[in-house]
């Protein structure tokens, strides 16, 4: 899936887990971008994250951006 944000701002995200025992595991946001620019870090992305363990931020190998 890619994802691709365009607009003035970009919007804020959260993963936010209820507590350490049921916390947010194993996401990966893939293929992110706002207005074009790869978005690879949760500080670029405008995320917060709390309470979550491996959350990474990658680009796909097979990817091509859209026409």
């Amino acid at each position: 899936m890619y994802i691709f944000v365009t607009g003035t701002a970009l919007p804020k995200s959260f993963l936010i887990g209820y507590n350490d025992t049921h916390s947010v595991e194993n996401v990966v946001v893939e293929n992110l971008q706002f207005n074009g620019r790869r978005i690879l870090n949760a500080e670029a992305g405008n995320f917060t994250i709390e309470k979550a363990r491996n959350v990474r931020f990658v680009e796909s190998r097979n990817y091509s951006a859209p026409d």
